[in-house]
């Protein structure tokens, strides 16, 4: 028998110093365990702490990139009129650069070193495919950029200090230009872009693409220079251009009036030579209802007292000139610009004897919402329009001036916009949209206006517009309430590109479907 064993019935007892062995064992393989999940836990609490780190500043960064295309977008508005034009006074498509002294901003991507993957004519598609799986043009080549220094592309200029919170943030935002090609006669009227030297480039319409690069925790070396970023986000962001004048924008005439034609005093009307067809003149249309059966949208306010009345007389636009070539500036060249001498005029009235010519349309199916007409909102929902973006409204007339463009609104609020004697409203270069909703606005001697005139009743005035001394409309004057009195000489010349630039653009608003958060060739 084995002395180290005894035998106790069935069972085997072990040592006591085994026992202790398994004990430590257990122990020893436990604490093995216990110390791997510790470890574990550290790994994982490192691990979503980088992670936390790491989408903390991705949302810094996203957030840099988002404020960044805001601003940028409020810097195209303010200069929209001339984002898309060639003029070489002022359009920032003209081929004399901003660096060499001219006003051109845009340069072509066809001609820019794409070997950069971080320029910005990256961020366009090389070419596209249309539904039918045809091939679209190459649109990188037909895209131009943003640069102020006539090589290199240049962000859009903002303030970034001010605008991020945070000194150790950054964003730079970068442009893209394509003017649309148009073709109405599609199911997708959008074909592609233009080269600007195209002769159907229309300064309308286009589109830009602003590509946005914001930076989170970025360290910065002695001089001020940002070193390394730890944080980065890609953003682009589609805008197209658009006017708050949308609708019919309006007839093609220089003169519309709801009520009766001016009561007294003097007018003078230049037609919109082709507006009843080639060679066709139409000066103006006036309202001729003598019943409101046909509408059911009318009332009886609708019917004028007296459709024609008052001195007044229309005539061509060389003879009321009194050149054969219109001045650049569209403004008469001499203090004697008239209708006055009887073998110019087409139509006119001296008090006794009316003679009225094809350039006079009194219809007697005047609408009786002008406002839907030229707008596309009907009166009643005025507010759209007042409300829409890029429209400024103002309380205080004495704000317009040469410096005005635009769509701009006067509040109902005001009872009487008085515009000072030889003030001038908007430019050539700039037209203004004015639409008067106070309840009278009255134009005092030698006063200007580049642009649209629409004097509205919309908001319970009676939008009425007077006209004291010889004051001149250039481009067109639609009174969607009361024609007032006149004393001195009203005078009307129609200018179809100081209307055009008035109320076809005016800002710039997302496109559906236009924001990414990055693009694969943009690095």
């Amino acid at each position: 028998m084995n002395s180290n064993a005894r035998n106790h019935g069935s069972r085997t007892v072990l040592p006591g110093r085994q026992r202790g062995a398994i004990t430590m064992f257990s122990a020893v393989l436990i604490l093995i365990l216990l110390t791997e999940m510790v470890i574990y836990a550290t790994h994982v609490g490192l691990f979503e702490q980088r992670k936390s780190g790491n989408e903390m500043r991705q949302k810094q960064a996203f957030h840099a990139a988002e404020l960044g295309v805001q601003h940028a977008q409020g810097f195209l508005l303010a200069n929209v009129l001339d984002l898309a034009t060639n003029n070489p006074a002022f359009g920032w498509m003209s081929d004399t650069h901003i660096s060499s002294g001219g006003t051109g901003r845009w340069l072509p991507c066809a001609e820019a070193d794409l070997s950069d993957p971080s320029h910005p004519c990256n961020g366009e598609n090389l070419d596209g495919a249309t539904p039918s799986g045809t091939s679209e043009p190459d649109l990188r080549s037909l895209t131009y950029f943003y640069s102020e220094d006539g090589t290199d592309p240049t962000p859009i200029p903002m303030d970034v200090d001010a605008i991020l919170s945070e000194p150790t943030e950054t964003v730079e935002v970068f442009a893209l230009m394509c003017l649309l090609d148009i073709n109405r006669l599609q199911a997708q009227p959008v074909v592609g872009c233009l080269d600007k030297d195209n002769g159907a480039v229309d300064p309308t319409y286009f589109v830009i693409t602003l590509l946005a690069r914001g930076n989170s925790e970025c360290q910065v070396d002695g001089d001020g220079d940002v070193t390394v970023c730890l944080g980065e986000a890609l953003v682009a962001q589609k805008l197209g251009s658009y006017g708050p004048v949308s609708g019919n924008g309006g007839p093609g005439v220089p003169l519309t009036s709801r009520s009766s034609f001016p009561p007294g005093g003097t007018a003078e009307v230049v037609p919109n030579p082709n507006g009843g067809g080639p060679g066709v003149p139409i000066s103006t249309w006036v309202n001729g209802r003598t019943s409101i059966d046909d509408d059911p949208s009318c009332t009886q306010a609708d019917i004028p007292i007296d459709p024609i009345s008052g001195s007044w007389s229309t005539c061509e636009m060389h003879e009321w000139y009194g050149v054969d070539i219109m001045p650049t500036d569209y403004a008469c060249p001499t203090a004697t610009c008239s209708c006055a001498a009887s073998e110019r005029r087409i139509s006119y009235s001296d008090g006794n004897t009316d003679v009225l010519g094809m350039d006079m349309v009194v219809d007697p199916f005047f609408p009786c919402d002008l406002f839907f007409y030229t707008f596309g909102e009907p009166k009643s929902n005025y507010l759209a329009v007042k409300n829409a973006q890029g429209v400024q409204v103002i309380t205080d007339c004495s704000v317009l001036g040469p410096d005005s463009a635009g769509t701009i609104w006067i509040d109902g609020s005001v009872d009487t916009c008085s515009i000072n004697a030889n003030t001038t409203i908007g430019s050539p270069d700039k037209p203004v949209f004015l639409i008067s909703a106070a309840n009278l606005i009255r134009m005092n001697g030698g006063a200007k206006l580049y642009g649209v005139l629409f004097v509205t009743d919309a908001e319970g005035t009676n939008g009425e517009y007077q006209s004291s001394g010889t004051n001149t409309i250039y481009g067109a004057a639609i009174i969607d309430g009361l024609l007032g009195s006149y004393t001195g000489t009203f005078q009307i010349v129609y200018n179809d590109n100081l209307i055009g630039r008035a109320g076809e653009r005016g800002s710039l608003g997302k496109i559906y479907g236009g924001w990414t958060d990055f693009h694969e060739d943009w690095r």
